[in-house]
């Protein structure tokens, strides 16, 4: 791309009100995404200062202007929250998402990929296992890639929730809170996420020296369908957390929202108040969680903000294919509501 030298750009103006292009994107081409007016007249008064002046800049005519985005499943608000971040910033660069779903198969992305190798497609893609092999096929027949929840390979950018900190806030808010004998629902550990929440659980325990109890770690397996992230399956959790405990736990840390939902569910159901009797946590911070009773207290994944990200790396690499790769990683944040006591 031509421009006169010290010409500022659109990069200047975000490096200096310190948002990311994509934010600037949509003040100038008055994109429906919301914008706060002080962030508005930020990037405004900043531009005017640098003498910047907005040239919407499309992917130039007769390349590729269509970003294929696959997410294992459609039917999680987490994801539907992604893609609406994702679409609004793909809408300010100029560029079309097609949707496409992977319904947590294996077998079912790797048929896609294939496809979209064959086409030479732009892809935003949420893996479900650490298998690279079909990846590759996508890089090596030139594809624009980028990753979100996983980190595999240094030749694509990638946008990540750091789980393990996710897990660990999570359950240290619980002992926080004075709870000792906590316990942990989750689906099948065959996602890197998954076993990073996990991860950072067992930390959370470790570094309080509290035990962590077998009797209440419940975690799916392939053979029962829990590699789904559902509600139903949060309920399944719970009723077997509960009917093979000695006693009901203190806390329950959930893997993910829809779990804890399925989990307050089935405790309130048997009599068991929440927070009274059992406190409840979740990770992702998915929009009805503020709506069920009592509302959940999560860990914020960043995910509006995960998906802009993407749709911004993939955009640039599209605009410049030599640009250099980054990987980048979201920090939790913990959001309060009153589901633990």
């Amino acid at each position: 791309m031509n421009r006169k030298k010290n010409s500022p750009t659109i990069y200047d103006v975000a490096a200096a009100a310190k948002v990311s292009t994509a934010t600037v994107s949509r003040v100038f081409s008055n994109s429906n995404y919301p914008v706060s007016s002080q962030t508005r007249e930020q990037i405004l008064s900043i531009a005017a200062e640098l003498g910047y002046v907005y040239k919407r800049t499309p992917v130039p005519a007769g390349e590729r202007r269509d970003v294929h985005v696959l997410v294992p499943n459609l039917e999680n608000p987490f994801y539907m929250a992604l893609i609406d971040g994702m679409e609004a910033s793909l809408r300010a660069y100029d560029l079309n998402m097609i949707l496409m779903n992977t319904n947590d198969s294996l077998q079912q992305e790797r048929k896609i990929i294939a496809s979209l190798a064959a086409r030479k497609s732009a892809v935003i893609l949420s893996p479900i296992t650490s298998e690279t092999q079909h990846l590759n096929m996508l890089l090596d027949s030139g594809c624009e890639l980028v990753l979100i929840e996983q980190f595999l390979s240094s030749h694509c950018s990638s946008i990540q929730f750091n789980s393990c900190a996710g897990g660990r806030m999570a359950t240290e808010y619980l002992i926080e809170r004075g709870l000792r004998r906590i316990a942990y629902l989750s689906p099948a550990l065959i996602r890197p996420t998954r076993k990073g929440v996990y991860q950072g659980f067992e930390q959370a325990m470790e570094n309080h020296q509290i035990p962590v109890c077998p009797e209440l770690v419940c975690v799916g397996d392939d053979s029962d369908g829990s590699q789904a992230d559902t509600i139903e399956i949060g309920v399944e959790l719970c009723r077997k957390l509960l009917a093979g405990a000695a006693q009901i736990p203190e806390g329950i840390c959930c893997e993910n929202d829809l779990i804890a939902v399925g989990a307050m569910g089935y405790l309130l159901r048997q009599g068991i108040r929440v927070p009274e009797d059992v406190s409840v946590i979740g990770l992702d911070n998915i929009p009805f969680g503020s709506l069920v009773f009592p509302g959940l207290t999560t860990v914020d994944q960043c995910t509006r903000e995960m998906g802009s990200l993407a749709a911004e790396l993939i955009h640039g690499n599209l605009m410049d294919p030599a640009r250099k790769r980054v990987q980048l990683l979201l920090e939790p944040r913990l959001v309060i509501r009153d589901s633990v006591i």
